[in-house]
């Protein structure tokens, strides 16, 4: 008889209790803009910007990234190449108007937390060179293994490496 009685439902009332009148709820589930103790709401409109960086810093543009496979074989095949320990750039010069800059941030840099890090790192460094840089100029950035491990000797790599691939580009045209 007692595997009788475990096997029937136990009695639960259908009804809800009653709301109480001071609800609480614990502070981890509070919002944490609204004041402590204040019978007001929150402040409306927007919120003042916290942590941004400023709006200063050399971006990028999107029309000057480099993005179709074709531009990046011809850059590579016929541009000069430059090594050095981080990476090898290669520059070539094309009847245009604008400069392309291409990055290649292969699986052997790491991770892809890693490579886009990399990657981040080379268009930050990139777009400070950009207004020097001459009109119709391509440029594709392959980054090595060791520029995950050495973003400063990135950085002066990037220098040297841009430099130099001008220069050779210049010494190419007069001849």
């Amino acid at each position: 008889q007692l595997w009788e009685l475990s096997r029937e439902q136990a009695h639960v009332p259908a009804e809800q209790p009653a709301s109480q009148p001071n609800a609480w709820f614990p502070s981890s589930d509070a919002d944490t803009s609204r004041p402590r103790h204040c019978g007001c709401s929150p402040a409306q409109g927007p919120h003042k910007a916290f942590r941004l960086k400023p709006v200063d810093t050399p971006v990028l543009p999107k029309n000057a990234r480099m993005t179709r496979s074709a531009d990046f074989q011809r850059t590579i095949r016929s541009g000069v190449r430059v090594s050095r320990p981080t990476l090898v750039l290669h520059a070539d010069r094309e009847p245009d108007t604008r400069v392309l800059v291409g990055f290649v941030v292969s699986r052997g840099i790491g991770s892809a937390v890693v490579r886009n890090r990399v990657r981040r790192r080379l268009r930050h460094l990139v777009a400070e060179r950009l207004p020097t840089t001459p009109a119709g100029t391509d440029v594709v950035v392959r980054a090595l293994p060791r520029s995950a491990t050495s973003p400063a000797a990135l950085s002066s790599d990037l220098a040297g490496a841009w430099t130099s691939a001008l220069g050779r580009l210049a010494e190419r045209s007069k001849a």
